[in-house]
């Protein structure tokens, strides 16, 4: 398990200290053998990366290394607790601003999901910077994924969040 710990300002109370957090942000763009893909979630409270059957067949899946269970694992949660159905393992080459980062996802049954949790965010020391202040402007906002690649360059991207509270400001570090 990779330890999440999130540090920030609280714009509810104005301290600074440690939070913990759970928050999807989408990433502007992923390519997945010549597709791109705009629906892409870092999400810090999955423990694993999921991939849908629907978002596998179109990245044509007899190009890629997929592993069928025997029969379908019911071993994860969704934030509802409603039980999610994996069928495999498929191991996905994610092109993220240019570099290419291989990793293992969970393959679901069901909709057009595609989910790097902590298993992606833990093995290349993922950052996230959520709603942090670009620069002197403090009314425009910024938000990226920081991820390191195996061959030692930081490549940082674009995220895209959202809260209904407007509470957003903070980064968050995994570390394995």
């Amino acid at each position: 398990m990779v330890p999440l710990v999130a540090m920030g300002r609280s714009t509810r109370s104005g301290t600074q200290g440690e939070w913990r957090a759970s928050l999807p942000a989408y990433l502007e763009e992923v390519r997945i053998c010549g597709h791109d893909f705009d629906h892409v979630i870092a999400d810090t409270g999955s423990c694993a990366s999921i991939v849908s059957d629907e978002v596998l067949s179109q990245i044509k899946p007899a190009t890629l290394e997929i592993m069928r269970f025997e029969r379908p694992q019911v071993d994860v949660k969704s934030v509802d607790e409603s039980a999610l159905s994996f069928t495999g393992t498929v191991s996905l080459p994610l092109e993220i601003e240019g570099q290419v980062f291989k990793h293992t996802f969970k393959i679901m049954t069901g909709g057009g999901i595609l989910v790097l949790g902590n298993d992606f965010l833990g093995a290349f020391q993922g950052e996230l910077l959520i709603g942090v202040a670009a620069g002197k402007d403090v009314d425009r906002r910024v938000s990226s994924l920081s991820l390191l690649h195996p061959d030692g360059a930081r490549v940082r991207c674009r995220l895209v969040v959202a809260r209904e509270n407007g509470n957003t400001a903070g980064t968050a570090r995994w570390s394995a």
